[in-house]
């Protein structure tokens, strides 16, 4: 269930990102997700690791 939660979190900020311009991400919810990045090892991945 967290992992459905995450993705959810996720989910929301991308679709603000994508139909509001990013100013209307939250300071807290900006955090929330840098978090979440690092929680999941975001900075560990290759820039070119789903690249096929």
């Amino acid at each position: 269930m967290a992992e459905k939660k995450i993705l959810a979190f996720i989910v929301k900020i991308l679709l603000q990102i994508i139909t509001r311009g990013d100013r209307s991400v939250s300071e807290n919810d900006a955090q929330q997700l840098e978090n979440i990045a690092c929680d999941l090892g975001v900075w560990e991945l290759e820039d070119d690791e789903f690249r096929y």
